[in-house]
């Protein structure tokens, strides 16, 4: 559900909650899939001028995105290795 200040609030009841299907549910998989342009007719038969070195950077966030889980970025932040905002230093 949504947060107070705009993130997300999650029950313990979840699970391991992946990135991607966060991701996934909020937004789609375009960003997983989309040009680094923005252009529609962008492939690997018909590249943009970045499509092989986005390609690379957008693969790589897929990646991530499937190994994080919401547990595992809140662990972070619990023990000092991450911050999201102000807020999360004070504590």
């Amino acid at each position: 559900m949504k947060g107070r200040g705009g993130g997300f609030f999650f029950t313990d009841k979840a699970g391991d909650l992946s990135l991607y299907k966060v991701i996934l549910i909020m937004e789609g998989d375009s960003v997983f899939t989309r040009c680094g342009f923005g252009l529609s007719e962008c492939s690997h038969e018909h590249p943009c001028p970045l499509h092989e070195q986005y390609a690379k950077i957008r693969d790589g966030y897929l990646q991530i995105a499937k190994t994080e889980t919401i547990q595992s970025l809140a662990k972070k932040i619990k023990q000092g290795k991450a911050v999201l905002n102000l807020y999360s230093m004070t504590q």
